[in-house]
């Protein structure tokens, strides 16, 4: 339990560092404003999402939602909660669904590769 709860905070971190990385490097106040955002960097925000979930196991599922729903506090940060607020709200959830499933299935297939005692019963 103390790893996981370890490892939820460092997503957290990464997926925060992260985040801004994208709105420094590409200027954009929002992350899913960013250049190239459903080629380049929201497929990396995947990526990571699956090989979080690989080490969270049972819990993977969090990691993708934690990762995607890390670009809310960055926008809120960047350019303040505006008018838009609730359509953002509902992207972040349409962005998380699919890293949801992704990281989920990246913990069902690590505990099916190598299953744990507490897994295994």
């Amino acid at each position: 339990m103390l790893f996981r709860s370890a490892f939820l905070i460092a997503i957290s971190a990464f997926a925060l560092l992260y985040w801004q990385m994208v709105c420094d490097v590409t200027g954009a106040n929002e992350p899913w404003d960013a250049a190239d955002f459903l080629t380049k960097w929201y497929p990396v925000a995947l990526a990571a999402s699956a090989v979080s979930g690989f080490w969270l196991r049972l819990w993977g599922w969090s990691a993708g939602v934690i990762i995607i729903f890390a670009q809310l506090p960055v926008m809120l940060l960047n350019s303040g909660a505006g008018p838009l607020l609730v359509v953002g709200l509902f992207f972040l959830v349409g962005l998380a669904f699919p890293a949801a499933l992704l990281s989920a299935a990246a913990g069902q297939i690590a505990t099916l590769v190598a299953p744990t005692n507490k897994e295994a019963s």
